[in-house]
């Protein structure tokens, strides 16, 4: 029996059975209840629903919705073990998640939402309260610090980019920490950046149920934190006392 689609006409029990005719609800109504009929015909079941009874047409209807949810629940967890897939492997390439086992990189991927973030777009600004950990699925983010704020309010520096994350690092690990205003700002630097967020209060909740899991968490932390830290002051160094060379002139 060729594949059904919405709209088309059925022959069920030697009758030509067109989909305007069924109960109108609404459409979707209507190619759920006749899609229904049509797997029963292929079934060998077929019957002339001409000859139903609003009852035997209501089980019907409420059959064919019991197979609905059942393949569209079955759908659900297909895609869900697809995404946690995908999360777990960005998460096995992030520093923070080294040497976590399959199991606790799976808790941990409970936990993640997803977010995507257009090229420019500002993912959390510096000074502001912010209590998430990100990390980078996808794309860049330019990590930036505003010295009018840290500063004399006049002063007219610009702007400073003092770190470009990309994929499989992650940024906002302070927040973990304390419960502290933004060091800085998070700008998406590609379009179609995205990022997987984790709640502090949901990963600190796990730490503290699995120790083991929370001992290596805040290793790797205290480790990636070291770095960016070293880095972060090797560049303001160089912005500090770089001296652009004067012009000689000849």
């Amino acid at each position: 029996m060729g594949q059904w689609h919405p709209g088309q006409s059925l022959g069920l029990a030697g009758n030509r059975l067109s989909i305007a005719r069924l109960p109108a609800a609404d459409n979707l109504c209507r190619d759920l209840y006749v899609a229904f009929a049509c797997q029963e015909r292929h079934k060998g079941r077929a019957t002339d629903l001409r000859g139903n009874t609003i009852k035997q047409v209501s089980a019907c209807f409420f059959a064919m919705l019991r197979h609905f949810f059942t393949y569209a629940t079955l759908f659900y967890k297909q895609l869900r073990r697809q995404t946690m897939s995908e999360i777990i492997t960005y998460l096995k390439q992030g520093d923070i998640f080294y040497q976590f086992t399959q199991t606790q990189l799976e808790m941990v991927a409970n936990l993640c939402q997803e977010k995507t973030f257009g090229a420019g777009e500002t993912v959390f600004e510096e000074n502001n309260a912010s209590k998430e950990l990100y990390i980078i699925a996808q794309g860049e983010v330019d990590i930036v610090i505003n010295p009018r704020l840290i500063g004399n309010p006049e002063n007219r520096s610009e702007k400073m980019v003092i770190a470009t994350l990309r994929r499989g690092q992650s940024f906002g690990e302070v927040a973990l920490v304390d419960e502290g205003l933004r060091s800085a700002t998070a700008l998406a630097r590609q379009k179609d950046t995205r990022l997987l967020v984790v709640a502090r209060d949901k990963l600190m909740m796990l730490c503290e149920t699995y120790p083991q899991l929370g001992y290596h968490l805040m290793y790797n932390l205290a480790a990636d934190l070291a770095m960016k830290i070293r880095n972060t002051d090797l560049k303001i160094r160089e912005k500090v006392l770089y001296t652009p060379a004067k012009a000689t002139t000849v």
